[in-house]
């Protein structure tokens, strides 16, 4: 039992040097903290049995303070990012992003088959929301000379949104006819 405890005794006598030379990136600002403050008490107590319960509180103090990765929103359909009537858009235009072209769609019978389509498809927005920039396409919806909705194929309003191909090609086949 006596070298149990010693061997114990060793272990925990080095180890506040060790988790200093440790980083702990997956660990989160507030454990770093608890961290840090552990080893300062670690070095000020004699005690075994005080360092042992120290040693204990570090460890569930630093599980629990780890950054647990958020959920995936979910997927939803495009109507849902433009609340408003879709069927008094009377013009669309698109840009292709890549030459900077842009074309302008006001047949009745094509806006309504296109928008018909497109606002089914499914959009979901991306979980990291970092500013990026660029687009392969983007589309400006009116209802007479009003601008009602904007988006392009990376961004919805102030959302990033995941890579859609269906909403890409979407946008793609309109730009082309």
């Amino acid at each position: 039992m006596e070298a149990i405890l010693r061997n114990t005794y060793l272990t925990f006598q080095y180890y506040p040097y060790i988790l200093e030379r440790i980083s702990l990136p997956h660990f989160g600002v507030r454990s770093n903290f608890l961290i840090i403050n552990a080893l300062k008490l670690w070095r000020k107590e004699r005690s075994v049995i005080k360092k042992i319960i120290l040693f204990v509180f570090l460890i569930l103090s630093a599980t629990g303070c780890q950054n647990r990765p958020e959920a995936e929103p979910a997927p939803k359909p495009l109507e849902d990012f433009y609340q408003a009537d879709w069927d008094k858009m009377d013009r669309i235009e698109i840009r292709n992003g890549a030459t900077g072209e842009l074309k302008t769609f006001k047949e009745k019978e094509l806006l309504r088959k296109w928008i018909d389509e497109a606002r089914s498809i499914k959009i979901t927005p991306d979980p990291s929301q970092e500013k990026r920039k660029g687009f392969r396409y983007s589309a400006n919806l009116y209802e007479g000379d009003q601008l009602k909705f904007a988006f392009t194929d990376s961004q919805i309003g102030n959302v990033y949104i995941l890579p859609s191909e269906q909403l890409h090609n979407q946008l793609k086949s309109l730009f082309e006819s």
